[in-house]
């Protein structure tokens, strides 16, 4: 139910232009889950990535904290590597328990500058995987946060696709970025005026 309401919230983040930051602080999120039976277990980790990718769509860096309801430095089992698997797919930050005040300082320095890059994979590279991506920067004391990878999705759509679908969301959003100029004009055309 929490990756399923966190999906939810990841759609609907992509109405918001621009990058956008969550900072999640949860007790918990399991790796695997107890199956039919009690010795089979459900592994979340596909899920997890697949949350990972909805928020790579709506650009959003996902940053986590294990928060332990036993106080700081309280073991968090396999829940931590959970938690930072989805902020590394998401180009977020995962913190220990009692650092909230870490992870929103961070978050809020983090979105105060970034770049974007695009990479358009080869189309026959579209296997439905998930393909690991590794940026860098030849300048010493920089540190990237980036997405880990893509899903090379079989539907991908064309560079072109993409742009116009863009195009296409941002015009029924509710929301205006001021950073895209845009000037319009119109006249009839028309013998005989008409109405709608």
């Amino acid at each position: 139910l929490t990756l399923q309401a966190l999906s939810q919230f990841a759609s609907q983040m992509s109405a918001i232009p621009g990058r956008k930051t969550l900072v999640w602080i949860t007790h918990r999120i399991p790796s695997a889950i107890p199956g039919i039976t009690e010795d089979q277990m459900i592994d979340l980790t596909p899920r997890v990535r697949l949350l990972g990718e909805a928020f790579v769509q709506s650009n959003t860096a996902v940053y986590t904290v294990a928060q332990s309801a036993a106080g700081a430095g309280a073991p968090m089992g396999y829940s931590v590597d959970t938690l930072r698997l989805l902020s590394d797919l998401t180009g977020g930050r995962a913190y220990a328990s009692d650092a909230i005040g870490c992870a929103i300082t961070d978050a809020m320095t983090d979105a105060r500058g970034s770049y974007v890059v695009g990479y358009y994979p080869k189309r026959q590279q579209s296997d439905g995987k998930f393909h690991k991506l590794r940026v860098t920067c030849a300048r010493k004391g920089v540190r990237l946060l980036t997405n880990q990878g893509y899903w090379a999705s079989p539907a991908q759509a064309t560079p072109e696709q993409r742009e116009q679908e863009a195009i296409a969301v941002a015009a029924e959003r509710p929301f205006d970025d001021p950073t895209i100029g845009l000037r319009a004009t119109m006249s009839a055309v028309l013998e005989k005026p008409q109405t709608f």
